[in-house]
């Protein structure tokens, strides 16, 4: 078993840069000056799978509902916004 920390930083980490490849898959390279909008919203998505992980491992609906949302709105079209 592992340590709550251990477990959350290894699931943040991961779901990270699997919304940077999502972004980059769903909106293409940025532009220079919005690569912070993207590291920023990666990294919104990280917490929110985060979230899931461990909504799921502790069985609170709550926090896998608020992890799902975090995730929506790390994958929103906002860098056409700037």
């Amino acid at each position: 078993m592992t340590s709550p920390e251990e477990f959350l930083s290894r699931n943040i980490i991961l779901y990270a840069f699997v919304g940077l490849a999502l972004r980059f898959v769903l909106y293409g390279l940025p532009r220079i000056d919005l690569v912070w909008l993207y590291a920023l919203l990666s990294l919104l998505v990280g917490f929110g799978g985060g979230g899931i992980a461990w909504g799921n491992r502790l069985k609170l609906t709550r926090i896998t509902v608020i992890g799902i949302m975090l995730i929506v709105v790390g994958l929103l079209p906002l860098h056409i916004l700037l």
